[in-house]
């Protein structure tokens, strides 16, 4: 077509797949070569869901069973004292608990406009602590309630774990309410664990293939993606916050042997990081060769993020992508995957 020119070009017909959501990707590519770009090269594209998933039937839920000191619950072991998640059908997974905290980035350390990061360590947010006030049995489900905060601190969160399974997934529903005068948003809301160094095969549908956040988000398309954890690391100059993935529905990582853990979406989406450093060491490193790999993989299953905004050049992060404190919710599902 000439300059100025239109037309409009019919949609293909799209089947439903297999119950799950249907996107439709548009991509407008170069027919031949120019000087600039050569032929294929892509000048613009677009998404739309078609369908959405159809409702599952529910599964019957299972009870917990209290066992010497311990709480079966599906395919999650747990101890009956303090309420950890001990192992996932014999997966080990850390001890997943409440994360808020992440390593600043320049432009949480920027001096145009209000730096967030200062506040966040003044407060104590890379060292808080987690109390457990309660833990029972509540039906078909298993319930823990914690207050994590910094030390000597006024504010806090009060969070509950609520766990349930049912056909072999065993289901979080994470509630964090922020207590107190806050003077900052907060960093992030999630669920940090711990998994075996060997899962580094990383399959996920939801947004990508690069990193995002809820402010800088338009590169990205929904689609399904592989990579290894190593690759989804975006190896900035200075060490920070980086590889980021939102709008996640399903995430699987899997060892040499195919097994491994499958997270799935109850909120229905979610955001993750999955690194072999932690958030403290990705915060004291000032150098990309300081970051060592460990031998735990560390994945961060993420309910919202504050923004990154571009405050170390220009302004901060927008109101509307601030995460401000209240009431957060996460919902997700873990299941063991066979080898």
């Amino acid at each position: 077509m000439a300059a100025g020119e239109h037309t409009e070009v019919p949609l293909p017909t799209v089947s439903g797949g297999e119950g799950g959501q249907v996107w439709l990707t548009v991509s407008v590519r170069l027919a031949h070569e120019l000087p600039w770009a050569g032929a294929g090269h892509e000048i613009a594209w677009g998404q739309g869901l078609l369908a959405e998933a159809a409702p599952a039937p529910a599964p019957a839920p299972q009870r917990p069973v209290t066992e010497r000191g311990r709480v079966r619950l599906g395919p999650g072991l747990f101890d009956a004292r303090t309420g950890r998640l001990l192992c996932l059908d014999g997966l080990a997974t850390g001890t997943p608990r409440l994360g808020a905290w992440r390593a600043p980035t320049d432009n949480d350390e920027g001096t145009h406009g209000v730096p967030v990061a200062p506040f966040w360590r003044a407060l104590g947010l890379d060292r808080l602590t987690e109390r457990c006030l309660s833990v029972r049995a509540d039906g078909d489900a298993f319930q823990v309630r914690t207050r994590v905060a910094p030390a000597a601190s006024d504010v806090g969160l009060e969070v509950t774990y609520r766990w349930s399974a049912a056909a072999g997934t065993l289901w979080l529903d994470l509630q964090a309410r922020a207590v107190g005068q806050w003077p900052c948003p907060l960093p992030r809301i999630g669920l940090d664990l711990a998994l075996p160094g060997d899962l580094d095969a990383v399959q996920w549908f939801g947004r990508g293939p690069g990193e995002a956040y809820r402010d800088v988000d338009q590169g990205t398309r929904v689609g399904r993606f592989t990579d290894t954890v190593a690759g989804l690391q975006v190896p900035y100059l200075r060490p920070q916050e980086n590889g980021h993935r939102i709008g996640t529905r399903w995430l699987e990582l899997r060892g040499a042997d195919g097994a491994g853990l499958r997270v799935s979406g109850g909120g229905p989406t979610f955001g993750f990081t999955a690194r072999r450093w932690d958030d403290h060491a990705l915060d004291a490193a000032r150098h990309p060769h300081e970051l060592v790999a460990g031998e735990r993989v560390h994945l961060r299953l993420d309910a919202d993020h504050h923004g990154t905004g571009s405050a170390s050049c220009g302004p901060g992060v927008l109101p509307q992508h601030q995460l401000t404190p209240g009431l957060h919710s996460l919902r997700v599902g873990l299941s063991r995957l066979p080898g």
